[in-house]
């Protein structure tokens, strides 16, 4: 992404300098070859290219040309500069002639006799008659000497002629009483005709390339905008383009009026203002893409201005349109100015891409006054630069949401798409498509689960598709004191054994007899009969520790060990790490999520919502409350670390004293709940003052000199009621812990049996007695 990012700043810098360079060498080169009047094209075709008819041409103001091809009057010659609109040439009066009104242009053109010639002849505002020799070879619109007789027209041809004699007599005859700008204002371009054709045809080409690159990235973002409606700047992106894209089609060539010949002046003339509406869109596409930055009253600022600009220039004739496409063009940096703020609030904000959306606004910017300029006659070029700006920025802004797409792609499906590149190594490398298919079965299987067990289990049976071995055993270290170890001996089905205690992982000559190793490795073995074995041990590692070692046991006789199944070995253990490493995790999260992390027991969360399950389902349920008996005084005595040892002592004198199918749970602090299921009261109590005997004859070393006791306080109650809750039982067991406490403590009462504290007295005293 950085790298495009860096390419697209470097293009675009790159483009302002070419067309930079362009213009000054089109300001810096004389282009009028004509002189008086009169150009000489003897040796046109061994040059190789078309020429413009720049120069100085004889122009007949008020004049028109007779039907015998002669100009009647040739007093008020004068030579003018071509193109040029006439409102620049001076009158009698020295001052710049009137928009309206009518004469002829004339060049004399030097050609040897034989040659085939064309004229590519542009927009000429806004009729004209093209005469050749004395006689009329072409007519656009109809040339009047008033706007009734007058008939305006946009075309461009191409006119081919043959010189028929040394000098070649070329006239255009214009009226203009409709449009803003009279006279040739477009350079008129001769040459061969093949020279024209080809010039024809590259401008051809051009336009259409540009036409159909810039539909293709409209269609792309219009798509864009379907699936991420919430980004309305690909939606604006996508209707500037078009804007764009439809530009040629309306000017330069005039293939828009070649395809509607008889479309009405004014409206023909007009659809240029509608063209404006791409400033709008512009600006929409650029606050769209930071759209929480700035006000939306700049929408209206820009907006409702250029509308109304627009519609007044809509409702005037086509000859009044000069003072609104200045107030439309004046627009353009105003917008600019406007973008680059936002560009630079969100430079500040430290958005992504800022960089480029400058550097592209500028370029649009600069090649935008460019065409204004062009148009306006100020500087003379033969290419519009806009679209080819916009082809360069859409491009750029394609690319960037097609890297953005990538990005996001990588980073959504990196798994899947690390698993789906290894499969695919494996069946190009491999070439067993079946076993391929049903490895990805598998994997996608341990994906979807987060069971440690079934994950072995379904290690074990993807192995087994890729080697037919005898046993196999695979170990995975959990925590420090936990290991899972998954085993198949033969034709048996898969065991998993959670085995408590520690594993030398940490010493790798224990664990694969030989030197630490990441890949795959064969060992040979030799069993008591005298047999040889293969062991195929694969270790697999997380954070630069052990996580798992697989190891595969299988006669040297069954199969061939070849490095395409050590391969496969590899790479799917190395990929079953992950999924192993995510269980893990799981089930260190469960536990936190379930088990208290001082005492190891359940936590109250979790001892609620299983104690309100097996309320729901058992018959007879009886719930106790644990006490620590002046606990304070010992943290504030002893400390708290000394109070902690002795809840976790407590905790675990409780999980043996308990039967198995009681539920055992820290409540909070120094209190503690134990339930009992389906069991009979008398032995509840029984078992409660076991447990409180056995907590009151511990004792705790403290500094081990100073033996410490302590003694708990319980509270019971059993369910009475079959609309009982479990909120009510528990509570009950409050009530008769804090009984317990009011009646001396190191005791066990009850809100729903009759013993008291003398009864415990009395047993305390036989049981101390024997």
């Amino acid at each position: 992404m950085k790298n495009f990012i860096k390419f697209a700043n470097g293009l675009i810098i790159l483009s302002f300098c070419i067309i930079i360079f362009s213009i000054i060498a089109g300001l810096n080169k004389n282009n009028d070859v004509i002189k008086n009047g009169v150009l000489d094209a003897s040796n046109i075709s061994s040059k190789g290219s078309a020429i413009d008819l720049n120069g100085e041409w004889e122009f007949y103001l008020g004049q028109l040309v007779s039907s015998d091809g002669k100009i009647q009057n040739t007093k008020n010659k004068q030579l003018v500069k071509v193109p040029s609109s006439w409102t620049k040439y001076k009158g009698k009066d020295n001052k710049n002639l009137p928009v309206d009104g009518y004469g002829v242009y004339r060049i004399v053109i030097k050609a040897s006799k034989g040659d085939n010639l064309a004229l590519k002849i542009p927009q000429i505002g806004s009729s004209y008659n093209l005469w050749l020799n004395g006689k009329i070879r072409y007519s656009s619109g109809q040339v009047g000497k008033d706007a009734s007789e007058s008939k305006p027209k946009w075309t461009t041809k191409v006119v081919n002629f043959t010189v028929k004699k040394e000098y070649t007599e070329i006239m255009f005859e214009v009226s203009n009483f409709h449009y803003f700008r009279a006279g040739i204002t477009t350079p008129i371009i001769i040459g061969t005709e093949n020279q024209i054709q080809k010039l024809k045809y590259d401008g051809l080409f051009l336009d259409s390339s540009i036409f159909a690159a810039l539909s293709v990235m409209a269609i792309f973002f219009f798509l864009l905008y379907i699936l991420h409606t919430h980004n309305k700047s690909y939606f604006y992106l996508a209707l500037f383009s078009i804007a764009i894209a439809i530009r040629p089609l309306l000017y330069g060539e005039c293939y828009f009026n070649n395809l509607f010949p008889n479309i009405n002046f004014e409206i023909d003339s007009k659809i240029y203002l509608v063209s404006f509406i791409a400033i709008q869109l512009f600006f929409l596409y650029c606050y769209y893409q930071y759209q929480n930055l700035l006000s939306k009253k700049f929408l209206h600022i820009i907006g409702w201005p250029l509308i109304l600009i627009i519609i007044v220039g809509v409702i005037l004739p086509a000859k009044d349109m000069m003072y609104t496409v200045i107030l439309l063009e004046m627009m353009i940096p105003i917008v600019v100015l406007i973008c680059i703020y936002l560009f630079y609030i969100a430079y500040r904000n430290k958005c992504e891409e800022v960089g480029i959306n400058i550097l592209s606004v500028l370029l649009l910017c600069f090649l935008a006054i460019v065409d204004v300029l062009n148009n306006s006659e100020i500087i003379k070029s033969n290419i519009y630069y806009t679209p080819i700006a916009m082809l360069i920025i859409t491009f750029i802004q394609t690319f960037l949401q097609v890297c953005k797409f990538r990005e996001s792609g990588l980073l959504n499906e990196r798994l899947a798409y690390e698993i789906e590149i290894k499969n695919l190594k494996l069946k190009y490398e491999i070439g067993q498509r079946a076993l391929t298919e049903k490895l990805n079965n598998g994997l996608k299987a341990m994906v979807s689960t987060l069971d440690i067990q079934e994950l072995l289990v379904g290690m074990a049976d993807n192995l087994s598709r890729i080697i037919e071995f005898d046993n196999i055993v695979i170990t995975l270290n959990v925590d420090e004191n936990v290991n899972i170890i998954a085993n198949k001996v033969g034709n048996n089905s898969i065991k998993c054994v959670e085995y408590k205690g520690k594993i030398n992982f940490s010493n790798d000559n224990l664990i694969y007899e030989e030197t630490k190793f990441e890949q795959v490795q064969i060992i040979k073995l030799h069993t008591l009969n005298g047999n040889e074995k293969n062991l195929i041990v694969k270790p697999l590692y997380n954070k630069g520790g052990l996580l798992c070692v697989i190891k595969l046991v299988l006669s040297c006789s069954k199969e061939i060990i070849n490095n395409d199944i050590m391969q496969l070995i590899n790479i799917y253990s190395e990929q079953s790490s992950l999924a192993l490493q995510n269980a893990k995790s799981y089930k260190k999260i469960k536990e936190l999520a379930m088990y208290d992390e001082l005492t190891k027991i359940y936590n109250r969360r979790y001892l609620m919502k299983l104690g309100t399950k097996e309320f729901n389902l058992a018959s007879n349920f009886s719930a106790a409350m644990l006490d620590i008996d002046y606990f304070k005084r010992v943290n504030d005595t002893y400390g708290h670390l000394f109070g902690d040892v002795i809840i976790k002592t407590i905790a675990n004198i409780c999980k043996k004293c308990m039967p198995k199918n009681s539920i055992i749970g820290r409540y909070g602090g120094e209190e503690f709940i134990i339930f009992f299921k389906d069991i009979e009261f008398d032995v509840v109590w029984q078992l409660l003052e076991e447990l409180r005997r056995e907590i009151e004859n511990n004792s705790y070393s403290y500094n081990n000199n100073e033996r410490i006791k302590v003694t708990v306080s319980i509270g019971v109650a059993v369910q009475q009621k079959q609309n009982e809750n479990l909120h009510n039982l528990i509570n009950n067991a409050d009530k008769a812990l804090y009984e317990a406490k009011n009646s001396g403590r190191n005791c066990i009462m009850t809100l729903n049996e009759q013993r008291t504290t003398v009864t415990h007295k009395i047993e305390k005293a036989c049981y101390n007695e024997d």
